[in-house]
């Protein structure tokens, strides 16, 4: 086998083997790695009438 053949597949191993070593970590991380939204929730604001709105007036119908 030629020299540049072998160290191609010595190479390809070791890229294989790092991917795949990679691939695992990630797997197996833990989930209290991920946080809530901090987007949402209740609210209370002024609209462009001076009234306050809540996030219970929009109950029951879509809004964004």
């Amino acid at each position: 086998m030629p020299r540049s053949v072998r160290i191609l597949v010595i190479l390809a191993a070791f890229v294989a083997g790092a991917f795949a070593l990679t691939a695992g970590l990630m797997m197996l991380a833990p989930a209290d790695r991920v946080r809530p939204s901090s987007i949402g929730g209740p609210f209370e604001m002024v609209d462009q009438d001076g009234k306050t709105v809540t996030d219970a007036d929009f109950r029951g119908k879509p809004f964004l």
